[in-house]
């Protein structure tokens, strides 16, 4: 990105985990709660004011990598792995592992920023958050792991320029986001996110992260 955002330490979050009826995800729940102690972590104890949703995939995955270890169970990233169909079988690397207890899951992931503009998401955002979720199945399915659960993951950055919004206020972003976010329909979604300084005027805020995961079975 190139345009000026502020960055900010902040001490005071929002979180939030939704689960579909009857989600396949379920068992995933108590890594989805370490991801966000982990995202806390990280912004509360880090030297130099930085905050996770600064940044696109790879270090996303890291972070969800590290919550998998923090809810008892472990992951390897960036793994080589048969891929494609018994007649075009190929190698390449899988972006994540996960396992915990008897569970595995091999997660594909991508991200997206979710500009949030005075009407609400802009339309750019909303194909965007779609094409990269798409994206991340498609990745999913070519794993050749058909007795493991196949996941698609999407990390989702929001941008608010709180000058920009007029009377809508913060919570209204916020509805926002977390509405473009469940109208892609994914299996387990987890938010966190923190108030901004209003007073930054011009500038757009990152305020938050959401993982939104889907299965690609």
């Amino acid at each position: 990105m190139t345009a000026k955002i502020r960055k900010a330490r902040t001490t005071c979050f929002s979180k939030g985990i939704v689960l579909r009826h009857r989600s396949s995800l379920r068992e995933f729940e108590p890594i989805l709660k370490a991801w966000i102690r982990v995202l806390v972590s990280y912004s509360r104890r880090n030297p130099v004011k930085d905050l996770p949703w600064w940044y696109r995939e790879r270090p996303q995955v890291g972070l969800l990598a590290a919550a998998a270890w923090r809810a008892g169970g472990g992951a390897l990233e960036e793994w080589k792995t048969e891929k494609g169909t018994r007649l075009q079988r190929s190698y390449g690397r899988n972006d994540l592992w996960i396992f915990r207890g008897k569970r595995q899951w091999f997660i594909e992931a991508k991200h997206a920023w979710c500009d949030i503009l005075p009407n609400g998401v802009s339309q750019t955002s909303v194909k965007k958050m779609q094409s990269e979720l798409n994206a991340a199945k498609s990745a999913a399915r070519k794993l050749n792991q058909d007795c493991h659960q196949r996941v698609a993951a999407l990390f989702v950055s929001p941008i608010w320029k709180p000058k920009r919004s007029g009377p809508r206020r913060f919570d209204w972003a916020v509805s926002r986001w977390k509405a473009a976010c469940r109208k892609l329909q994914p299996d387990a979604c987890a938010f966190l996110w923190h108030s901004p300084d209003e007073k930054n005027g011009d500038k757009r805020v990152l305020f938050g992260c959401s993982l939104l995961l889907t299965s690609a079975d």
